[in-house]
């Protein structure tokens, strides 16, 4: 999952909404990853969900988080030929998940984007004593896939394959590779291959199937519980939230600068549909005898 992280100083000169990868690593992280998600979607709703320092500090045991895309923070102010604002925040989020759980991310599907930042990502990392992890985008399955890709991006745009405007991606390399291929496209950097390996052998999450995750709605003294009285009540609960919600939503401004800044986008990079079930699906994610509160809330994802 991609997460918003940045914010600051308009860092992406378009809005100032950068991304980061976060995982959970164990079941207290799972639900500090659910926790942020709610917050974002309800604190921090700017016309994106949005997540800050202060909230990743709060909630950040049990997460591992990298640099993210060329899209994160760290990146982008690489790009930007900002090498000391780019550093400050690595460390700023070296601090947050601890230096083993946080790591410098590189990535190659062909992209110059990619390129012309990871040899500041390399010399970031050895500055800050960082592991150095490999990713690849996950689009579809098998290479020969990316044209299929292409016609379902055009379903979903409206578009057509002779449209030159039309929404695309700029490589066809973000297909399954294998374990060797990653290695020979990092050879350089072996460590990289070791640490993504490392990192899926590190998640060890669980869930509890035979605990009851339905969200709990109060019922009015002399009304039985029924499902049918929770179907009428949470379309009110769903609006009070978003009226108690709006003026500090609608109050953020679009820039602020790097030391007041609070909020970050938790937009994503790939593919993350939204859930439909709303409250229920995050009140789930808390477990039985948890805050109350989730029931009112709505999900990200």
């Amino acid at each position: 999952m991609r997460w918003g992280n940045g914010g600051e100083d308009d860092v992406s000169g378009a809005g100032a909404y950068t991304h980061m990868t976060l995982l959970s690593s164990t079941t207290e992280g799972m639900h500090n990853l659910f926790r942020l998600s709610s917050k974002a979607s309800i604190e921090g709703q700017y016309f994106k969900p949005r997540m800050d320092r202060e909230l990743l500090s709060t909630y950040g045991k049990g997460l591992i988080a990298t640099t993210g895309c060329p899209s994160g923070e760290v990146q982008t102010r690489l790009r930007l030929g900002q090498y000391e604002e780019a550093r400050q925040a690595a460390a700023d989020y070296r601090d947050i998940f601890g230096a083993e759980n946080f790591y410098a991310e590189i990535m190659d599907h062909g992209l110059g984007i990619e390129r012309r930042v990871m040899g500041d990502v390399i010399r970031l990392a050895k500055d800050l004593g960082l592991p150095l992890v490999a990713t690849n985008d996950l689009h579809y399955t098998h290479a020969h896939d990316a044209t299929s890709h292409a016609a379902l991006l055009c379903v979903q745009s409206g578009s057509t394959l002779d449209d030159p405007n039309r929404f695309k991606f700029d490589a066809d390399e973000f297909y399954l590779k294998s374990a060797a291929q990653m290695r020979q496209l990092f050879s350089d950097h072996p460590e990289a291959c070791d640490n993504t390996l490392l990192i899926a052998e590190r998640c060890d999450v669980k869930f509890d199937e035979s605990a009851n995750y339905m969200p709990r709605f109060p019922v009015p003294e002399g009304r039985p519980r029924r499902p049918g009285w929770s179907r009428r009540s949470r379309p009110d609960c769903a609006t009070a939230t978003r009226t108690a919600s709006r003026p500090r939503c609608r109050s953020a401004p679009t820039t602020r600068s790097a030391s007041s800044s609070r909020w970050a986008s938790p937009a994503t990079s790939s593919s993350s549909p939204t859930s439909s079930t709303g409250a229920r699906t995050t009140a789930s994610a808390w477990g039985p005898g948890a805050d109350p509160a989730p029931a009112r809330w709505s999900p990200m994802r």
